[in-house]
């Protein structure tokens, strides 16, 4: 099993409710960490990477209903 487990800054607009700061356990201060990567390059790595995979398999806790809404969401923000 391969776990990835990228942090990329958030994009130029982004909303950032006190809410989801709770949930996830991040900063502000966290969030604009300039030595993370911008949202296009983080994706155009991880496309990369699941091209060179033999296997497309995501798996996590709740995928369906949230994570690959969330990803396709994503590809159109950073327009990939």
């Amino acid at each position: 099993m391969i776990i990835v487990d990228v942090e990329c800054m958030p994009w130029k607009g982004a909303e950032i409710s006190d809410r989801a700061l709770q949930v996830t356990g991040f900063t502000r201060d966290e969030l604009v960490d300039h030595s993370k990567p911008h949202l296009y390059r983080a994706i155009k790595e991880f496309i990369a990477w699941v091209k060179g995979s033999e296997d497309y398999i995501i798996g996590g806790q709740n995928v369906g209903g949230f994570d690959i809404k969330f990803f396709c969401s994503l590809l159109l923000i950073a327009r990939v």
